[in-house]
């Protein structure tokens, strides 16, 4: 387990790769005598997948069973080129299939029945040969708007889904009758490919309709890459919020406490696993106290967090932009440690602000993205008023985003941009991203 400790490692795996550069697997058909190596196979339906079984499965215990789903463009053999077998979800049956629909030199999963059907009768197939615990599920790019489309399809049969640099689609059904579900919406701020807005509103239309286990994972400065070890933390975060076994959500919690790097914990989920453990039933003294421990470490750098940025707000409490340090930590406070008590605290404290501010952010940046092509001109001034009007909202600290308005001031002859847009730009934006990144570098000390 120790890939995990190493950000070097963990930063290799992340390397672009192409269908054509990963080689085909061995065939050879699904059975618990084949574990330790990927091979490959074929639903009764033809759909053709990967798989890997751990050398650890034990028949009469059982294992859960994920599902990856790739993005457009990709096959099966996406997953184990980006996911190391055997290190990814190391004590889990691990599945790559095909998308079910074909496209040009490659396959799509399709916001269709037949596609949702088609990797269904595959898990049903691979449930009758393996005893499969738990279904989860993690999906990247068109791959991640899948997987919730999915999970709420078969509320039944999957714990939890994960969905990386994706979104939910309108026609996914929501409501109670998924509230056992966990659902995570991981994406990086600074995707050029699928705007990281798309994952922060889904994660708030989840709230909104009442989910008790939807989360979601900010990876600041990432793009659209996948990332193995941050999906790794979010899927042992679904089974540790979803398992009846307490020996399972032991495991979720070692995966946590065995990260090195403390700065890539996520503290939020972190925390709610923490709590879940302690009121667990079944859970032996052991584990509740190694759970009420993390719980207790989290609060502490909550509380560090929090005492920094009222300090560096001073009298003014959040109301003032002053271009220093403290904005930038407490965006990435306010979003990276929701539910623990000190962040919550200070939310509290600041409600009124904190949703003056973000009310205005997305209306100003939801008018930046719908003009950004055609009238560039507008859009940078929508964007300015974004940062001016809302800069404690993590969607304004978008890396992507303010490079463009940086790249845009410098063509503001050509692109026609208002003076005055123009002015204010140079009085808060660059202001703005400099208090982001000192204000960033402090936070990640504040995490050690």
């Amino acid at each position: 387990m120790g890939w995990r400790a190493s950000a070097a490692l963990a930063l290799a795996l992340l390397l672009p790769s192409s269908p054509a550069a990963a080689a085909d697997a061995p065939e050879k058909e699904p059975s618990p005598k084949v574990a330790g190596k990927v091979h490959a196979w074929k639903s009764k339906g033809g759909l053709r997948y990967e798989y890997f079984v751990p050398e650890s499965y034990d028949p009469a215990k059982g294992a859960n069973l994920t599902f990856i789903c790739h993005g457009t463009g990709l096959d099966r053999r996406w997953g184990f080129a980006n996911h190391p077998a055997g290190e990814f979800r190391p004590d889990d049956i691990v599945v790559s299939a095909d998308g079910p629909t074909e496209v040009p030199n490659a396959r799509l999963y399709a916001n269709e029945e037949d596609d949702l059907e088609a990797l269904h009768d595959l898990q049903e197939e691979l449930s009758a040969i393996f005893k499969v615990n738990q279904v989860l599920l993690y999906g990247h790019s068109q791959g991640a708007f899948w997987v919730f489309l999915y999970a709420a399809r078969y509320p039944d049969e999957v714990a939890g889904a994960l969905g990386q640099a994706g979104g939910i689609w309108t026609n996914t059904p929501v409501g109670p009758g998924f509230h056992h579900q966990a659902l995570v919406l991981m994406h990086g701020t600074a995707d050029p490919v699928v705007p990281f807005s798309n994952s922060a509103g889904g994660h708030g239309f989840l709230l909104e309709k009442g989910y008790p286990l939807a989360h979601l994972r900010a990876l600041e400065g990432w793009n659209h890459w996948p990332n193995a070890f941050h999906a790794g933390q979010q899927l042992a975060w679904i089974e540790g919020m979803t398992t009846k076994d307490p020996a399972r959500a032991g495991a979720s919690l070692k995966w946590f406490e065995e990260v090195r790097e403390r700065e890539w914990v996520d503290f939020s989920a972190l925390h709610s696993l923490a709590l879940r453990i302690g009121s667990m039933e079944g859970a032996p003294e052991g584990l509740r106290a190694r759970a009420a421990k993390a719980a207790a470490e989290v609060e502490a750098t909550a509380a560090g967090h929090a005492a920094a940025v009222r300090a560096g707000a001073g009298k003014e409490k959040g109301a003032k932009f002053d271009g220093k340090p403290w904005i930038g930590r407490a965006v990435r406070f306010l979003r990276d440690f929701r539910g623990v008590p000190s962040r919550e605290a200070l939310a509290k404290e600041w409600s009124a602000l904190l949703d003056k501010q973000e009310k205005a952010a997305r209306e100003h940046l939801r008018d930046f993205w719908r003009t950004r092509q055609g009238s560039p001109g507008k859009a940078f001034g929508e964007g300015v008023l974004a940062v001016r009007e809302g800069f404690l909202c993590g969607d304004c600290a978008d890396p992507d985003f303010l490079k463009t308005l940086e790249a845009w001031a410098k063509d503001a002859r050509k692109l026609k941009i208002d003076p005055a847009a123009l002015k204010a730009y140079g009085q808060f934006v660059p202001a703005y991203a400099e208090a982001l990144e000192k204000g960033w570098k402090e936070y990640l000390s504040g995490n050690r």
